[in-house]
């Protein structure tokens, strides 16, 4: 993008509306469209933006489509702790999630038990929060009739941040009011722990104060867990 667009002026000595053109309709682009929501806007040659059947002049471009998960120079974690960017990746982990269930049910071990129905998600985020608390509601409520050997409302959930609040960049009211959510509905919030090891049965965590590790579990990562081989 180039300001000259602004800065131009016409032959009748206005000054062009500029024509913008917004991709992507999460938090980005939504923010965007708000704050331009009263600004007019013209047809314009030149610069398109090529849809599947049709095309969309602009002056101005503004690409919010959204970015890819960071695995913070460890992309051999992927494996184990896939990203929540897509379709087929709510697939996957809706898949992941019933097949540690599933074999939970099968598992005569306590222990082993206990782990395949623990689920740790990496990221406080708004992604990380809202799938904590659905594991939670799912397990709580929507299974609890679908077992005959485990108690679905017996899966531990555990949500572990960085920072030092969940939803970090929202108001400091907001966070609090969602943290007490998750705990009221059996969330294990962890905040101030940065993740630091990650393979397919358990999370390693490092807090200011002390270094911890996370029970042998379904091993998630904003996500869900990768089954036992």
């Amino acid at each position: 993008m180039t300001p000259t667009a602004f800065s131009a002026i016409s032959a009748n000595g206005q000054r062009p509306t500029p024509h913008v053109v917004i991709l992507g309709g999460g938090f980005g682009g939504l923010y965007a469209a708000k704050a331009l929501e009263r600004a007019p806007a013209r047809d314009v040659d030149r610069k398109l933006v090529k849809l599947t059947d049709s095309e969309i002049a602009y002056d101005y471009l503004i690409i919010a489509t959204g970015a890819t998960h960071s695995y913070f120079n460890h992309p051999e974690w992927e494996s184990d702790a896939p990203g929540l960017k897509t379709i087929e990746d709510a697939l996957e982990i809706r898949r992941r999630v019933l097949l540690a269930f599933e074999a939970a049910e099968r598992e005569t071990d306590r222990d082993a038990q206990q782990a395949w129905l623990t689920f740790v998600i990496i990221g406080g985020g708004p992604t990380g929060v809202e799938l904590a608390g659905a594991l939670s509601e799912i397990a709580r409520h929507t299974m609890m009739r679908d077992f005959r050997t485990i108690n679905p409302s017996s899966a531990r959930i555990v949500l572990i941040e960085g920072k030092e609040r969940v939803l970090p960049t929202y108001p400091l009211d907001l966070s609090k009011k969602a943290e007490d959510q998750l705990r009221g509905l059996g969330v294990d919030v962890i905040t101030s722990a940065m993740v630091t090891s990650v393979d397919e049965r358990s999370v390693g965590a490092a807090a200011p104060a002390a270094r911890r590790s996370l029970p042998r579990g379904r091993c998630c990562g904003r996500r869900a867990c990768r089954r036992r081989r």
